[in-house]
């Protein structure tokens, strides 16, 4: 077992921090199915990996294995999974989707992760996310996505800059209802957040508003939950 050096702990806690995790271009992957999946991809940077759980260290013989109380310390998770790796945010990902998701102000982790998963299974690579987004390194990104942050360009810019060399299709709470409106191959697809949806800034770039209609009872659809019916319907049209 080797010990880490109290330095060394700082700086993988310090990664917890969207401001150090943009400055070293290192993050944290927790989980033995992100790191495998980490794994897979060859054209991702590991920097290190550290185990707790002896149990890995057949899968991953080049880890570096700490006590649970040195895990409990360096993990951003409440009960850690045993396994931490420090990755490089500079992934290289071709992208060869015809549609393009568009996502503005997303401030939830969760959402997120489960957006870039969704994405993934559907076959969207390309997202880009309004700069006031959340973190897609976050960690709590990082464990919702379940290694689908491999698989999916993500890039921050402001939205109302975007090429607009194909249609936008903007998702409302009420206007027409997705099933009736016409899908061009190439498109994007623009998903507002969680609070107040589509900025009113970004509304003059739309040139189709679309709904998920309400049958049953509720206030409003889970974000990631809307997200998944509408790349369905798009992605099959």
């Amino acid at each position: 077992m080797e010990k880490v050096s109290i330095s060394k702990m700082k700086f993988i806690k310090s990664l917890h921090l969207k401001k150090h995790r943009d400055e070293e271009k290192l993050f944290i992957i927790e989980g033995l199915k992100c790191v495998e999946e980490t794994k897979i991809h060859s054209s991702i940077y590991i920097k290190d990996i550290y185990i707790s759980n002896k149990e890995f260290l057949e899968t991953f013989p080049e880890s570096i294995l700490i006590s649970n109380k040195e895990m409990d310390k360096i993990s951003t998770q409440k009960t850690p999974s045993g396994i931490l790796a420090i990755c490089s945010t500079e992934i290289q990902i071709k992208t060869k989707s015809k549609l393009t998701l568009l996502l503005d102000q997303i401030r939830d982790p969760g959402n997120l992760g489960t957006i870039i998963r969704t994405a993934a299974w559907f076959g969207i690579d390309h997202i880009l996310c309004s700069k006031d987004s959340v973190d897609c390194f976050n960690p709590k990104v990082i464990q919702s996505s379940m290694g689908s942050i491999f698989q999916v360009k993500i890039e921050y810019c402001d939205l109302h800059l975007i090429k607009k060399n194909k249609p936008i299709y903007g998702a409302y709470m009420n206007s027409t209802p997705y099933f009736t409106q016409k899908i061009e191959k190439e498109c994007y697809l623009l998903m507002g957040g969680e609070s107040n949806g589509i900025t009113q800034e970004l509304e003059h770039l739309i040139d189709y508003k679309i709904s998920i209609p309400k049958i049953g009872i509720g206030e409003s659809l889970n974000l990631s939950v809307a997200t998944g019916i509408l790349l369905n319907y798009f992605t099959l049209k």
